[in-house]
């Protein structure tokens, strides 16, 4: 699951009608639930691979075992 904090944001030129740019929202959170996120092993290597797909700090992450 992530949690952003805005939207997409376009932006356009004075004139309205011709966008320049999109910047791409910032991610405020991410929450993975896992069969081997009890295993500090196996979230650290989630946590990595998360981290440096999308660019964010560790803190931000949040790995979980998931339960059945």
């Amino acid at each position: 699951m992530l949690t952003m904090d805005n939207g997409v944001e376009s932006v356009y030129l004075e004139n309205g009608s011709t966008k320049t740019k999109e910047i791409a929202p910032r991610i405020r959170g991410v929450l993975v639930l896992c069969q081997g996120g009890g295993d500090p092993v196996t979230a650290a290597r989630v946590s990595e691979a998360v981290t440096k797909a999308l660019d964010i700090s560790s803190a931000k992450v949040c790995i979980a075992k998931l339960s059945e």
